[in-house]
Parts: C-alpha cells; sequence; structure tokens
C-alpha cells in the first residue's frame, strides 16, 4: 500500500482523574501572528523531490517565531537526500540544511523545539559504518547549528533509523527513539536516548519495548516531554510484509530519571487484523491520547482510531473512531494539541478529494467528546498525492504541513496551511493549571 499521510483533527481529551483544572484567561496571539488559513509552500529549492515534512512549534513565543518545519530534499546537498528547514513566522529564517556528512541519502527527519526557540532535528545517514545509523544537530533560535552534528545511536550494527525526537519545552531536554534491527534479539526493537539541554547524554540508550519477540517499531512521541513521557509503537511483521503482529503498544517514562512508569501496554481494545503507524499527543497535565490506523475495523481499508489516557496511564473512555468518511483508506494519523483545550488528529484519505490521497481532519474540544464539527480538508490544492502529514499546535491554533505531488512543478513538495481555532465561550474561561 501506498504509504502517506493526511490530516485529521483529533480531539480534545475529556478531564481525566487527577486532572487539575482553574479559571483563568484563555489568551490568543495579535492576528498578525496567527496561523495563515491559505495554504503556502514552505520549501524554497524545487527541483526534485522534497517531503517526508516534520514540523516542531515554540510552546512559549512571545518573541520569536512559533513554528518550523523540516523535510529531505533531493539533490540540494549534492547527493542524494539532504535535511533542510525553515522558521515560519515572525523572527523567522529561511532554508538551512541540518547535515554536515552528504554522502548518500539523510532522510526520515524529526525536529522538536523548547520555549526559547533552541532546537533539535534528528535523521537517518549511512555513515555509522554499518548500514543506517540515527544522527542529529543542534540550532540555535536563528538556525545557527550549535556544536557539531552528532551521532544517537551508540549500537552501530545494522540499521538504525526512522527516529524520533521531542523535547521539554522549558528545561530543554530531549530524547531520541528509534528503530534498530537486531539489537533485541529477534527483529526491530524500539531504543532510545535521552540528552540533557546542552547535548550530553543522560545515562546510556536504552530498550523502549519489553516484548521482543518479531518486530517492535515505528516509534512515536508526543512533541513536548513535560516531567514524563510516552512511547508508542507498532509490533507486527517485519516492514514489508507477514503477519499481523500484536498491535499498537505503549510505555511511560519518568522524564527526569527515565524509570519506566509501569508495564508496557496495548493500546487498541479492537485486535483482529492489522493496526500500524501511531501518534501521540499529550498535555502538561499527563492527560494524552494515542492514535493509530487500523485494516478492515471501520468496514473498508484502513481506518484511523484512537484511546485517550489519564495522567495515571489509565484509559479514559473507550477506543473510538476518528475518521466519518470510511470508504477505503483513511490512514497515517499524526497528532498535536494547543496546550489549553484542543487536539488535532490528522491522516491520509483515498479518494475523498476525488483525486488520489488528500488531507482531512476533525477537531474536539476538551470535555466535548464527540467532535463538535464535521472532518474537512486541509489541501486545496487536489492533484495528484497531498501525504506524509506532519501537525504543529499551540495557543494560536495549528499548522499542518505535507507532501505535494507536482504542485511546485517538480516532483513533490513540503506545502502548509495554519487554522486557528474558535474555542466556545464556556470553554475560554478554563486553562490546565
Amino acid at each position: 500500500m501506498h504509504r502517506t499521510a493526511a490530516v485529521l483533527a483529533l480531539g480534545l481529551v475529556a478531564l481525566a482523574p487527577g486532572a487539575g483544572w482553574t479559571q483563568g484567561e484563555h489568551r490568543h496571539r495579535p492576528a498578525t501572528e496567527s496561523p495563515d488559513p491559505s495554504e503556502f509552500q514552505v520549501n524554497s529549492y524545487s527541483p526534485g523531490n522534497q517531503g517526508a515534512p516534520a514540523s516542531a512549534y515554540r510552546p512559549s513565543h512571545m518573541e520569536g517565531f512559533p513554528y518550523l518545519v523540516v523535510w529531505a530534499s533531493e539533490g540540494q546537498d549534492g547527493s542524494g537526500l539532504g535535511i533542510y528547514g525553515r522558521a515560519l513566522g515572525p523572527g523567522g529564517f529561511g532554508e538551512i540544511r541540518a547535515n554536515t556528512y552528504t554522502t548518500g541519502n539523510q532522510d526520515e527527519p524529526s525536529v522538536a523545539m523548547d520555549n526559547s526557540g533552541n532546537f533539535v532535528v534528528v535523521w537517518s545517514s549511512p555513515q555509522d559504518g554499518s548500514g543506517r545509523g540515527v544522527f542529529g544537530q543542534r540550532f540555535a533560535p536563528n538556525g545557527t547549528p550549535v556544536g557539531p552534528e552528532f551521532r544517537v545511536n551508540s549500537f552501530t550494527t545494522g540499521d538504525q533509523y526512522q527516529a524520533t525526537v521531542a523535547q521539554d519545552s522549558t528545561t530543554g531536554n530531549y530524547l531520541v527513539v528509534w528503530n534498530s534491527v537486531g539489537q533485541d534479539g529477534d527483529g526491530h526493537g524500539v531504543f532510545g536516548q535521552r540528552y540533557s539541554a546542552v547535548g550530553v547524554p543522560l545515562g546510556g540508550e536504552f530498550r523502549v519495548n519489553t516484548y521482543t519477540t518479531g518486530a517492535q517499531y515505528r516509534a512515536a512521541l508526543p512533541a513536548d516531554n513535560f516531567g514524563s513521557f510516552v512511547v508508542a509503537w507498532q509490533d507486527g511483521a517485519a516492514p514489508g510484509g507477514g503477519s499481523p503482529g500484536r498491535g499498537i503498544f505503549a510505555q511511560r517514562y519518568d522524564a527526569s530519571s527515565g524509570v519506566p512508569l509501569g508495564p508496557e501496554f496495548q493500546a487498541n481494545s479492537y485486535t483482529t487484523g492489522f493496526h500500524g503507524s501511531p501518534a501521540v499527543s499529550r498535555w502538561a497535565g499527563g492527560l494524552f491520547v494515542v492514535v493509530w490506523h487500523s485494516d478492515g475495523q471501520d468496514g473498508s481499508g484502513l481506518g484511523v482510531f484512537g484511546q485517550r489516557y489519564s495522567n495515571t496511564g489509565a484509559p479514559f473512555g473507550s477506543e473510538f473512531r476518528v475518521n466519518t468518511y470510511t470508504t477505503g483508506n483513511q490512514g497515517y494519523p499524526a497528532a498535536a494539541n494547543d496546550g489549553v483545550g484542543c487536539v488535532l488528529v490528522g491522516w491520509e484519505s483515498d479518494g475523498q478529494e476525488g483525486s488520489g490521497p488528500g488531507v482531512f481532519a476533525q477537531l474536539y474540544y476538551l470535555g466535548n467528546f464527540p467532535p463538535q464539527h464535521p472532518e474537512w480538508q486541509f489541501n486545496t490544492y487536489t492533484a495528484g498525492s497531498q501525504s506524509r502529514t506532519s501537525i504543529m499546535g499551540g495557543q494560536w491554533g495549528y499548522v499542518v504541513t505535507w507532501q505535494s505531488e507536482g504542485q511546485d512543478g517538480s516532483g513533490y513538495g513540503v506545502y502548509a496551511r495554519g487554522e486557528t481555532h474558535a474555542i466556545p465561550v464556556e470553554l475560554m474561561q478554563f486553562q490546565v493549571e
């Protein structure tokens, strides 16, 4: 199946046990700093393909740019794919290259940012001496590299790839997780490494999955660690085929010590068939939601499903379906929240727009489930394929990015669209403690 990702806005997690709430003012950014409601191109360099975007937001950005996007660009660094990025909004900067080593392909980027605008980019590269490895680069808020490019994985045999990074917005500490082939003794496993804000490793590389039979891969993190973090992954056959596997699993950790909080747990309740491509969104109070795609559960191909959790890791409510339109495949979800009352989940939907996959979304308000509005389409350009969605969110709303086929005149390009959201009056007086 063609791997694409469309955008879905998934909802606001309802109040969970232990969540604290207090009356206060819901602050909105000035209109000049609101997300752009029209679709726009992110990449300036357009020959060949630019795609696989990842994005990050600054949770507190009273000054400086609010969000940035990174992507893989074909031919721009002189050899295969390279990693490029751009900061959008007031105080932003133009395209920069993240990778110093340029031989072969540097791809599968991920990015995270703290409150001050410092950010970290990670990617896969064939430079650790054995297959692919995970590499990264720290940056100052103006896009200047801080220190040299570094290798994340300690174990270098075989392939380490498909990394994702999350950063504590307050302390600047960050976490990288990735897939490693053969390291856990049987197929793929999920491994991680914690870092301080200045790039010093905190402890050693660690294994995330407890169950090691078969393949555990495609790890996902929420954008912000806060005081604890959640890693989700899919358990199944090795990439490329095989049995459906066990489903979507996750593990909670204490961010300061790296100690697991309880055992790994299964997110999907419906276990028939294949479940894959998880995404996670988490609030400062500890509430979180895991979303994924499930084959055949909505009656036709892939559908997007999710499960909400309290700040103790206990399921909150039952498993739910995100997509309303169910014909064909709706899959590869992304998720982000605004920190004060909403969550956006995105996915790709095949055929819904009339021409290949498109980017769709659904929005929920915290404490008000199911959603209040119909799902809607983010991409306005519909020729070809729009896929590989990424979402970033803040108090000003959301920015959704994706790769679009043929729109910039040469292969794929990276596009984005912002969306402010109207918080109901009765919810505007509440904010998370």
